[in-house]
């Protein structure tokens, strides 16, 4: 099972888009809900998480301050991070700085919410097997 960790302060969006789309993923676990920034390092620090769905405009932060935290202690390679938002300005600078796995703008289908998380678990799910076989 994939562990994931939703950070986002509207929980009308988790619950309309974000859960209606994670839960025809049969191998996700939306194991933790943030929705400080404080709140979404320590369930970070305290858990193995695989996977994080993170909104960059928070009501205490930016969710950049996440991004800069899991830098700074390697996690920002050990996580799979897709970026959520509507503001372009934040996404260039988490893609740029930090390299995310990927990007939903708020105002895309849910389809394209889809293919995009697939496309990670994928990912997620590839990098697996290469430690299982090395």
């Amino acid at each position: 099972m994939i562990k994931t960790l939703i950070v986002e302060d509207n929980l009308e969006y988790v619950k309309n888009t974000l859960n209606n789309t994670l839960s025809k993923f049969k191998d996700i676990q939306i194991r933790y809900i943030a929705t400080t920034v404080k709140e979404a390092i320590n369930i970070i620090y305290n858990n193995k998480i695989d996977l994080i769905l993170l909104d960059l405009k928070l009501s205490d932060s930016s969710g950049l301050e996440i991004l800069k935290e899991l830098k700074a202690f390697n996690y920002i390679e050990k996580i799979t991070v897709i970026v959520i938002s509507g503001d372009a300005t934040l996404i260039n600078k988490a893609d740029y700085e930090y390299k995310v796995n990927n990007i939903i703008n708020k105002i895309e289908k849910e389809e394209t919410i889809y293919n995009k998380i697939k496309k990670s678990i994928d990912e997620i799910n590839y990098m697996d097997k290469e430690k299982i076989i090395k």
